[in-house]
């Protein structure tokens, strides 16, 4: 639900700015061409809002178009047997009547394209590098089963008033095409609202005598705020409701496969990712609908259907959806009592609801049946550090650190180890483990977290 949108507190570019880059970019650099657009939008927004603010103030109303909801363009751009819109112009009208009116006020269009040029330039830091689709040679990112998506959905462009949204690409031939189609229709609806949501604060911002737009940042968390209200409130009843066999056929397939009936929004996923000062919110590194979209792609390439639903019951933990996922591990455990995978994220899932026992009890579980489970070790050192007791923690790191190479869970078991000691006071043990991280990150850089324990542990030394 990303936008094209570059904002900033006030625009000082001018036409030798834009004139200058235009010529750095016809050297077909990406990111001089992305420069360009840069300065070309803000541009071109300084000068209409300039001009909004002249004529509201010469003539006491908005300059803003003044279409219905009926009369709102929406025009397809583009079109190939391969190009696929979920969502349809009539979604698009009978979403906006059931919404607050007011929002398309000083909306000029909306267009359905492919977004080829748009997806050249577009910044997506959080996913893995985009490819380019087998059928039109867009740039962007598998979903599953041969269906790919734009980098971004989506773009909200403030000097023209138009949202566009990006189209999905895929054979039109796909199997359970109706089952997937609705699951796509979910998100581009919710990346229009997103859409729609920055243009409402546009909007309001110039009808009270602004002709400057915040930072990305706040504009960003607004739309993300906004959209994910509206998303609960109109998006997911409006699809349950029109689309109500297609989603009963969504609902089948999920309890056949998963196990469970994932909640909608679980599906569409948590669109608020941005916070103050420009952080991501963790959990959106643990996104629910990409968890969805692997465990598809999972069962559609014909991976092991009991691994596949431990996969999907992980990626719901990381996303701190810890019920569902044991509702999903619960009748794996029923039914195979030895699945040491479903038994140590049993565990870790218990840890994280402090049920220090019962986390303790399936990780022994999973050491019955694997001495050397790494993941049950993790498990353990997690629930006695709960319980605060420190012996049991020094205990099971060094069983942990016994039987892993180095990497990261090596560094994992040498901080718990650490930890207890000086917890116990045990300073002449925490400084040959002290030693041992020395060794283990030589010739690279120690992180901050890691420096710190070693600020504290010279700090209990110096007492």
């Amino acid at each position: 639900m990303n936008d094209g949108l570059n904002m900033s507190r006030s625009f000082h570019t001018t036409r030798k700015d834009v004139q200058q880059a235009y010529e750095k970019a016809r050297s077909g650099d990406d990111s001089r061409i992305q420069e360009y657009r840069k300065l070309y939008e803000e541009y071109l927004t300084k000068r209409r809002a300039k001009s909004h603010i002249k004529e509201e103030r010469q003539y006491g109303q908005s300059v803003h178009g003044g279409f219905s909801i009926d009369t709102l363009p929406i025009e397809a751009e583009e079109r190939s047997e391969y190009l696929h819109f979920p969502v349809s112009e009539q979604d698009i009208r009978t979403l906006l009547k059931r919404m607050p009116q007011g929002l398309i006020d000083g909306l000029d269009k909306i267009t359905f394209t492919l977004g080829k040029f748009e997806q050249r330039c577009h910044e997506e830091p959080y996913y893995t590098e985009p490819e380019k689709d087998p059928y039109l040679g867009r740039l962007g990112h598998e979903v599953f089963g041969g269906i790919y998506r734009p980098s971004c959905l989506g773009t909200y462009f403030l000097n023209i008033n138009e949202i566009k949204l990006y189209g999905y690409t895929y054979d039109p031939a796909i199997e359970n095409r109706d089952l997937w189609d609705l699951y796509l229709r979910l998100h581009m609806l919710g990346v229009f609202v997103h859409e729609l949501a920055h243009h409402y604060d546009f909007v309001n911002r110039i009808s009270r005598g602004r002709w400057r737009m915040d930072d990305v940042e706040k504009g960003e968390i607004y739309a993300e705020t906004v959209a994910y209200k509206w998303i609960k409130e109109y998006v997911i009843p409006y699809v349950k409701e029109v689309y109500a066999e297609q989603w009963r056929l969504l609902e089948n397939w999920m309890q056949e496969k998963v196990g469970v009936v994932l909640p909608t929004s679980l599906l569409i996923g948590d669109c608020r990712a941005k916070g103050k000062k420009g952080r991501i919110r963790i959990t959106s590194f643990f996104s629910t609908s990409t968890t969805f979209e692997e465990f598809v792609q999972n069962v559609l390439s014909g991976k092991d259907l009991e691994a596949s639903k431990v996969e999907i019951a992980d990626g719901l933990h990381m996303a701190e959806e810890y019920e569902i996922a044991l509702e999903i591990l619960n009748p794996i455990l029923e039914k195979d009592r030895k699945n040491i995978d479903a038994i140590c994220l049993y565990g870790e899932i218990c840890d994280h609801l402090e049920d220090y026992h019962e986390a303790i009890k399936y990780a022994k579980m999973a050491l019955q049946i694997d001495s050397q489970a790494i993941e049950a070790f993790q498990v353990l050192c997690d629930a006695y550090r709960g319980l605060n007791n420190w012996k049991a923690v020094i205990k099971w790191a060094s069983r942990g650190l016994a039987v892993t190479e180095n990497g990261w869970k090596y560094s994992f078991f040498l901080t718990d180890k650490i930890r207890a000691e000086m917890e116990l006071n045990i300073l002449a043990d925490a400084q040959k483990t002290w030693s041992e991280f020395i060794d283990f990150y030589e010739g690279r850089k120690m992180p901050k977290r890691i420096q710190q324990i070693g600020l504290e542990l010279e700090k209990k030394l110096g007492e």
